[in-house]
């Protein structure tokens, strides 16, 4: 229901949403704790729809509970910044780690997220093997991307408590070994895989530039991207605090948004220091 109000000059509208939309079906969360309990390699693939509120700590205490492995969209990256098993972007930014073992998954969970074409690498990323299930509190986005064995509208919050509480005094390691854990640690970054530096007289590898760039800005950063061949540098090499340090206007697909990302940004959060990586602003 939208309500509208007049404060002085200014009109202020409001718009309620119903609490049944936060509301999940309880035989489908049934039916996504028993793949659940069946899955070898589950990974658990967060989107926007996880952030707005952040999910994170409901999806780790779920994640913690059957073993799976946690990465994000794009758009989410930064949600799960310190987990040992967080394997960062999904998709086209995603490490040769991370590509490997989403390909490896028996058991994908979108929370939050469509899976474009983006974050499965035009849908090359997820095994045809694998069992695929999509939770989103909007109903027309289930399924919207590519097929999916199970679909569960409702809130990701609501959706990942309940399942976990629904599984209580069950837990199983899943894939999560030491050796795995340690494989992690050292090839979870892009800035961790070798490649043969490009540079020379006059000019510096783009890569290089963001490690040492990486290197120099202070943890506490708020990255803001604009759009064009560069954008995966940043994307790739710069590391973020949380979620709420990453402005990705990829949407728009519009060259020049990253500097009025930024400037918004930086007034959201003038604790943090906002860095635009992107081309000549003009």
């Amino acid at each position: 229901m939208i309500h509208r109000r007049q404060e002085g000059d200014v009109a202020v509208v409001t718009i309620d949403r119903p609490e049944r939309r936060n509301a999940v079906d309880p035989e489908l969360l049934s039916a996504l704790a028993r793949a659940l309990r069946s899955a070898h390699r589950p990974v658990f693939i967060a989107g926007r729809g996880a952030t707005r509120p952040s999910a994170r700590a409901e999806l780790t205490r779920l994640a913690d509970r059957c073993g799976a492995l946690l990465a994000v969209s794009a758009a989410a990256k930064g949600l799960f910044a310190g987990d040992p098993w967080y394997l960062d972007v999904s998709g086209g930014f995603a490490t040769p780690l991370a590509a490997e073992l989403i390909a490896a998954a028996d058991l994908v969970v979108a929370w939050g997220s469509t899976l474009n074409m983006w974050t499965t690498r035009h849908g090359r990323l997820i095994s045809p093997d694998a069992t695929v299930v999509q939770v989103d509190r909007d109903p027309s986005a289930l399924g919207v991307n590519r097929p999916v064995a199970l679909g569960v509208a409702g809130a990701v919050t609501v959706g990942a408590d309940a399942v976990d509480s629904g599984l209580t005094g069950w837990h199983a390691d899943g894939w999560r070994t030491p050796g795995l854990a340690k494989r992690i640690a050292a090839e979870g970054r892009w800035r961790d895989v070798s490649y043969v530096d490009d540079g020379g007289p006059g000019r510096i590898d783009p890569r290089t530039l963001t490690i040492a760039l990486d290197d120099a800005l202070p943890v506490e950063r708020t990255v803001a991207v604009d759009s064009g061949n560069f954008m995966g540098y940043p994307s790739m090499f710069l590391s973020v605090p949380d979620h709420h340090g990453f402005c990705f206007t990829q949407a728009f697909q519009s060259i020049g948004l990253g500097l009025a990302g930024a400037l918004g940004a930086a007034v959201a959060r003038p604790d943090r220091l906002t860095a635009t990586p992107g081309p000549a602003q003009g």
